[in-house]
């Protein structure tokens, strides 16, 4: 199995094998959350747009030819996203539908292309992830997600992805 494992140097979108290599190792760490940061348990306006643009983009990435239904919207979607308390599934879905139209016409394969360009604008986009526990304080709120990436190491809030700390390289 191929993967990316060093993140410093910039996407290349100008290679289809390569695409499809990156798009389907980033697009699990997207889907199950891992790269959304939520401040407050929220997501910003901003990135509202864009994870319902990204979810237009998969459903065309899929291959489908069709607006995106309800069914199929929650799978598109990062999973801490249909658990925000600011926006209820059915808004969801009308801003996917909504985006639908500016990605109806692309190939499949410029639409992964297009998930990568907007992912790798996001702080941890390019992380490697892993659950980490502090036995030595076995409190509530011990465990975190450790990113590796260009940056540094970054531990995590397990919920909001906030960064709690960051060690640069």
């Amino acid at each position: 199995i191929f993967c990316r494992s060093v993140w410093h140097y910039p996407l290349r979108l100008d290679n289809k094998l390569y695409i499809e290599v990156v798009f389907n190792q980033i697009a699990p760490d997207y889907l199950e959350g891992l790269l959304l940061v939520m401040p407050s348990e929220q997501i910003d306006q901003d990135v509202v747009y864009q994870v319902a643009k990204v979810a237009a983009l998969l459903h065309k990435a899929a291959d489908m030819d069709h607006v995106p239904t309800l069914k199929e919207t929650k799978f598109l979607l990062p999973k801490p996203a249909l658990s925000a308390r600011d926006i209820k599934p059915p808004q969801w879905v009308n801003m996917v539908q909504g985006s639908w139209a500016e990605v109806q016409d692309m190939s499949a394969s410029q639409a992964k292309a297009q998930v990568l360009q907007i992912l790798s604008q996001w702080q941890l986009f390019g992380s490697s992830f892993f659950a980490v526990r502090r036995d030595s304080d076995p409190i509530e709120g011990s465990e975190h997600i450790l990113a590796l990436n260009k940056h540094g190491v970054h531990f995590l809030d397990l919920i909001t992805h906030e960064t709690i700390l960051h060690y640069p390289f």
